[in-house]
């Protein structure tokens, strides 16, 4: 899935704020994301943008893609899907990736200006899969695209986290903040 948190800064130091972001609708920018989301309505009543930009998301925007260029929709493992995307190996497959960058952009832009961020962190899975990629993408441009706002989302740095296990260092953080030595 596509999970949303936020970080505060109080008294007792910092807390994360669990959140269901990622169940935001999904909020096409163009005619071929028009097009994902025709093409997701088939299945779901409802399209979220975890439908988009999560690891499954990719599988829907590859098939959309070929199904625009009239192509046949060749089934395979998401796993397989994003080694080929990744790669490059497959073009269809890297173009599905490019859109993918570009609604994820957009999304984490949106979560940015509705939460007022100072900063936006992309971890997990998803931020050690894309790290090599994302600068090359159209990520920022979307991030960025904000209309009026734009000034202010330039002023908001997007980090990765490419550290296989995270939340170890989180748990141990909040273990160690419950029981001080």
């Amino acid at each position: 899935g596509l999970g949303v948190a936020y970080v505060v800064r109080g008294p007792d130091g910092y807390r994360a704020i669990e959140t269901e972001g990622g169940h935001i609708d999904y909020s096409p920018l163009d005619t071929t994301e028009d097009a994902i989301l025709t093409r997701l309505r088939r299945q779901h009543r409802r399209v979220s943008v975890e439908r988009v930009c999560s690891g499954p998301g990719l599988a829907a925007i590859y098939e959309t893609l070929a199904s625009i260029e009239g192509r046949a929709v060749v089934s395979m493992e998401d796993k397989v899907l994003w080694q080929l995307a990744l790669s490059g190996e497959d073009s269809l497959a890297a173009a599905a990736f490019d859109r993918f960058c570009l609604s994820l952009g957009a999304a984490a832009g949106d979560f940015a200006l509705a939460q007022g961020a100072g900063a936006v962190v992309i971890a997990g899975g998803l931020g050690q899969r894309i790290a090599s990629r994302l600068p090359q993408s159209g990520f920022e441009e979307r991030f960025l695209a904000k209309g009026r706002f734009q000034r202010l989302m330039e002023t908001i740095p997007v980090k990765l986290i490419d550290h296989p296990q995270p939340g170890l260092f989180g748990a141990a953080a909040a273990f160690a903040q419950e029981n001080p030595a």
